[in-house]
């Protein structure tokens, strides 16, 4: 028989556990301790155990567990080998707890050795002598019961593994379809990386400006690329453009554009569509056919890579090009119009020269006006003295009377002056080719100062901007200020007397245009005819700007407009 006994010595970790049975050992002969630290160790130890030291203090987190320690133990002797804050006589009104022995005094270990030793001799009330025969059967008996436990578990762990085994031949099947989605995918992606390559490629040689972008949140239009055209007209680096905010590459570049629209235009579905215009530009040299994608000239037209129209937006700018301010129209087609091929997710924003077609379509104005009042001169002041000298001359040839031959003379001196305004008219530049940036508010003081106003003064209406050409407006402003003081100056009363009140001039501008109008600060007319308003040089400069002329006449004063003006902004 063998006077050994065994101790399973409980702690929270392992390193506790290890140091505790080795301390336990060392000052004790005849005792084999064990660690344990979980309550499964305790259980499977216990049978074949003497004692069981739990050492940890139970009103800690470590300690917690010591009632299931006690289940585990199932009878075994357990001692409690803990710090003085747990209460000893709560420890010993503990049921399963068979001895309390306080860890934090200097003999601690061996005053626990000494408990071990009383607490499993034979004779006292909890001690048992456990023989060595009854150790093993205890021990066979365990492992009999380990070894049923372990069969169950063997058959659980194999119907887990089936599972485990359908569920991975499942997944197999699964990885194999997305394999083959993957593939898919990746033969997409580079059939898609190929055209927009070839896209991006036709975008690359359109001779106009353009730039691609895409929407990346809402209202956020970032630069994808922009083409050499783009980089030539306006001077922006590729790589410097490319991620940056749209607007502020197009303003980096010198355009001025209408800001919120253009802002709305680049991502429609994040904003209120209705100031978009339906007309798009006329069409220039690079206007894809109805037929395909080549312009008339062999390259690719950026209307052409647009896809249409739908949904696109066209407004009107200026940039400061090398030669001068030039007239484009930018044009923005947006991701959601692109349609569904290559580029589908790419806006586009295109800009055009439309210098030259605005000028030949202002000169082909002013020729149509200069044609106007060429047919009206010739249906009033030419046809009227005609008729004059044509019935005259029938009257002389009746009656002999000399004195009839004058009325012809004068009627022949108003077609001599007639014709020569004609010849004036016709001889003039028929349209204005080198344009100034014009404000109508610092043309009207410019003017002012050079024309004869007397005591009236300026009232500044509505302010514009437009181009023109400021030394023929300035002298024609000069003219018709002058013009108009006077006819302001001149009102009477009712009475036919002098009001003696200050005239007013004032100059303002229209929706398409501008005016200059005389007007008396009191109740009078206007004295002078608003043929004094229309003069040849009023005439002849809005003819040469493609502008329309008109003069009115009323009893607080004169007026002239000017309509047809292409007014770049009212402030």
């Amino acid at each position: 028989m063998s006077d050994t006994r065994t101790v399973v010595y409980v702690a929270a970790t392992i390193e506790a556990a290890e140091s505790g049975a080795s301390a336990l050992e060392s000052v004790a002969d005849g005792l084999a301790v064990e660690p344990a630290t979980t309550v499964e160790e305790v259980g499977y130890a216990a049978e074949m155990t003497d004692c069981v030291v739990f050492a940890e203090t139970p009103t800690t987190a470590e300690g917690a567990a010591i009632l299931d320690v006690i289940d585990a133990a199932a009878g075994t002797p357990l001692i409690l080998f803990c710090e003085r804050s747990f209460d000893p006589a709560m420890a010993h009104s503990t049921d399963g707890v068979d001895a309390y022995v306080r860890s934090d005094t200097p003999d601690a270990v061996a005053h626990l050795a000494d408990e071990v030793a009383w607490l499993c001799s034979p004779g006292t009330e909890t001690g048992v002598s456990v023989g060595e025969d009854d150790r093993h059967r205890r021990a066979a008996a365990h492992l009999g019961s380990a070894y049923e436990r372990l069969t169950r578990r063997v058959a659980e762990l194999a119907t887990e593994r089936d599972r485990f085994e359908t569920a991975a031949g499942h997944l197999a099947g699964v990885a194999d379809g997305l394999r083959e989605e993957r593939d898919w995918l990746g033969d997409e992606c580079d059939q898609l990386r190929e055209e927009r390559d070839r896209f991006e490629r036709a975008v690359s040689i359109v001779p106009q400006p353009v730039c691609l972008y895409t929407v990346e949140s809402a209202g956020t239009a970032t630069v994808r690329t922009v083409n050499d055209a783009f980089t030539a007209t306006f001077g922006v680096d590729p790589d410097t453009a490319r991620g940056a905010a749209v607007p502020d590459v197009v303003d980096a570049a010198g355009v001025e554009v209408d800001d919120e629209r253009f802002r709305a235009a680049l991502d429609p579905a994040d904003a209120e569509r209705n100031w978009v215009t339906g007309e798009r530009p006329a069409a220039g040299p690079t206007v894809a056919p109805a037929g395909g994608g080549e312009a008339s000239d062999g390259t690719t037209s950026a209307d052409a890579i647009a896809g249409g129209e739908g949904g696109q937006s066209t407004l009107d700018g200026r940039y400061d090009g090398t030669d001068g301010v030039r007239a484009i129209t930018v044009t923005v087609v947006p991701p959601a119009t692109a349609g569904e091929g290559p580029g589908a997710d790419t806006g586009l924003v295109a800009c055009r020269d439309v210098t030259e077609r605005r000028r030949a379509e202002e000169e082909l104005a002013a020729r149509s006006r200069r044609l106007e009042s060429i047919a009206e001169l010739v249906e009033s002041d030419l046809q009227e003295p005609l008729n004059v000298a044509r019935g005259y001359l029938e009257v002389a040839e009746e009656t002999g009377d000399r004195e009839h031959f004058a009325e012809i003379d004068d009627a022949h001196d108003a077609l001599a002056e007639t014709t020569a305004h004609l010849t004036r008219l016709v001889g003039r530049d028929a349209v204005v080719v080198e344009r100034d940036r014009i404000d109508l508010h610092d043309l009207a003081r410019e003017a002012w100062g050079g024309a004869d106003t007397g005591d009236a003064s300026l009232d500044l209406g509505p302010n514009a901007r437009f181009e023109g050409q400021r030394d023929r407006l300035l002298a024609m402003v000069e003219e018709l200020l002058s013009t108009a003081s006077g006819a302001a100056s001149t009102g009477d009363g009712a009475d036919g007397a002098d009001t003696g009140a200050a005239p007013v001039v004032a100059v303002g501008a229209t929706d398409d245009g501008f005016y200059v109008a005389g007007r008396s600060a009191g109740d009078g007319g206007v004295g002078t005819a608003t043929a004094d308003m229309r003069s040849d040089r009023v005439e002849r400069v809005a003819a040469t700007h493609g502008w329309h002329v008109g003069v009115s006449e009323s009893e607080e004063g004169a007026a002239v407009a000017f309509r047809g003006v292409v007014i770049e902004e009212v402030v």
